[in-house]
């Protein structure tokens, strides 16, 4: 039978570690249904529970608890309460069976009093086994995937581009290259090492829920991904009893063939190649800003005629135009003398920002109208030292709008 009432501590520097991951358990519960303590001994074991996914997490105790106990509270509330009364001591936790709560206690007396719930031990065995019971066959069938810095900017900038088209949820993996395509953009960075392919496994597909997950683990970390059962595993390299499984929700992503590429961008033998600094189109595409009217696109029209590249915005309310300085130009094929074509500016904005303001991009169009073969989109790429670092085609606005 439990005790009435237990004590318990934890130590500073412990419950300052649990603070400081608070945005990270922010964001896993926001997709997870529960949360459970379970104080057994000099453990406090912590799960997130979600649909076939659990994270852990272990704080140890100064003082021993007895008689283990298990309940269900809100883990957001109890890391707040821990940050407003710790202080610079030692937090002290008392469990009241009747009522049930939860108190913490700082060393100077500040208190919170938390409501609680009972929860069965024997049901969080589950969750404690849970580990054991997936990682073996992850880790057996899946492949390791590094979080390079390169990787993770990735990674944010394509959650950038869901947050606007949410139809679209995941990215396409692959060992050389990373792709997030929608209807308004293929975006594709290369040479990113992700992972290294086997016989069963050439590309990874990967959910946003997981995709999230990349801003809150440390550069290095290594995932486990098991694509035939969609199952990721994660085990923190220093923190012990940190871990945690995901369960890969469906993806929703269509990476365009070389073929559909083919038809939708100018073809190499007939287009216009201007190479600009990504500084002089950073430039240019803030010039707009605060500028558009009521518009979900927010679209910028490019105009080239006689080798000079002019943006515009035209509403009846308002009228920008800016130059485009750029470095050089050419032509493949016959001449174009006279194109244009409009674009989301956002969907610019978005690909360039982590580029260097020094980096030149090489971006291709032709007169062609969006509708018309080949004349779909316009390509960019970055090269650097010779390289293909980034590839993008921004899908034309057939209207404008």
């Amino acid at each position: 039978m439990i005790n009435p009432v237990i004590t318990t501590t934890i130590s500073n520097e412990t419950i300052k570690a649990l603070i400081g991951k608070s945005r990270f358990f922010s964001f896993v519960m926001n997709n997870f249904s529960g949360t459970y303590f379970v104080f057994d001994d000099h453990t406090l074991k912590i799960y997130l529970k979600g649909n076939r996914s659990v994270v852990a997490y272990e704080l140890p105790l100064v003082g021993p608890v007895l008689t283990p106990f298990a309940i269900t509270a809100d883990l957001s509330k109890f890391i707040n309460a821990a940050k407003k009364t710790v202080g610079s001591g030692d937090l002290e936790i008392t469990f009241n069976l009747s009522p049930t709560t939860l108190r913490l206690q700082g060393a100077i007396g500040d208190k919170i009093t938390l409501s609680v719930t009972m929860a069965d031990v024997v049901a969080t065995t589950d969750l404690a086994s849970f580990w054991q019971d997936k990682s073996p066959a992850i880790l057996d069938q899946g492949v390791e995937l590094t979080l390079s810095p390169a990787l993770v900017a990735f990674v944010r900038k394509s959650l950038t581009f869901m947050a606007v088209n949410a139809k679209n949820n995941s990215i396409q993996l692959s060992p050389t290259k990373a792709v997030y395509a929608d209807r308004t953009i293929v975006y594709e960075e290369q040479a990113l090492s992700n992972f290294t392919a086997t016989p069963t496994v050439e590309e990874l597909y990967l959910h946003r829920t997981i995709l999230g997950l990349f801003e809150f683990l440390e550069p290095g970390s290594t995932l486990v991904v098991e694509p035939l059962t969609r199952m990721v595993s994660w085990k923190h390299p220093v923190i012990q009893g940190f871990w945690g499984i995901f369960a890969i929700e469906p993806c929703s992503i269509s990476v365009p063939s070389e073929d559909d590429l083919s038809g939708i961008s100018p073809l190499p033998s007939h287009k216009v190649q201007v190479t600009v600094k990504v500084s002089k189109l950073k430039e240019a595409i803030e010039f707009f800003s605060g500028m558009f009217e009521a518009s979900i696109w927010k679209p910028i029209t490019f105009i080239w005629k006689d080798g000079t590249l002019k943006l515009t915005y035209l509403h009846p309310s308002t009228e920008v135009e800016k130059i485009l300085d750029f470095e050089e130009s050419f032509t493949t094929g016959p001449t174009i003398t006279a194109a244009d074509f409009t674009l989301i500016s956002d969907s610019i904005r978005t690909s360039i920002d982590v580029m260097r303001d020094d980096d030149l991009l090489n971006i291709g169009f032709n007169d062609a109208k969006a509708g018309e073969p080949n004349g779909d989109g316009v390509v960019a790429e970055l090269i650097r030292e010779d390289v293909s670092v980034t590839k993008i085609l921004y899908a034309k606005l057939q209207d404008g709008s």
